[in-house]
């Protein structure tokens, strides 16, 4: 999954979550299960070093508006999408992490597709429905 998914679907748990600590915990377990639905990756370097810095970009920014919009649920919000970032951050960022069995097992356990149409899986459903949701609550 793209970054930016995974940074929607841990804030959209977050704002049902009302406790960070709970709602970081449910976040990660989230981000999990959803690497677990196909998705997009490039198989050029090129085209995976754009596709990096473009969705972490767009993370970032996100994250960084949850941070300036008052909302009610702020803390849990900020704490799932953080979480659901972590995980990548930690595991596929850190060598060191990568390489341990938890690492591997991240990586070898998402079914990577190469074909560009299973960008849909991300920008269709998922981010749109997350955006949906945090608008609808926040």
């Amino acid at each position: 999954m793209l970054a930016t998914t995974h940074v929607l679907v841990g804030a959209g748990a977050g704002e049902v979550v009302h406790n960070p600590s709970l709602a970081f915990v449910v976040s990660i377990i989230l981000h999990f299960l959803t690497d677990k639905i196909p998705h997009y990756w490039p198989k050029s370097q090129k085209q995976k070093n754009i596709l990096v810095f473009v969705d972490w970009s767009i993370a970032l920014l996100i994250i960084i508006f949850l941070l300036i919009m008052p909302t009610p649920n702020k803390t849990s919000v900020i704490a799932g999408a953080i979480a659901s970032l972590l995980v990548d951050l930690l595991l596929v960022g850190v060598p060191a992490l990568h390489k341990t069995k938890i690492g591997l097992w991240h990586t070898n356990r998402q079914p990577h597709r190469t074909e560009f149409y299973f960008l849909l899986t991300d920008l269709v459903f998922i981010i749109p429905l997350s955006v949906y949701f945090l608008a609808e609550v926040i």
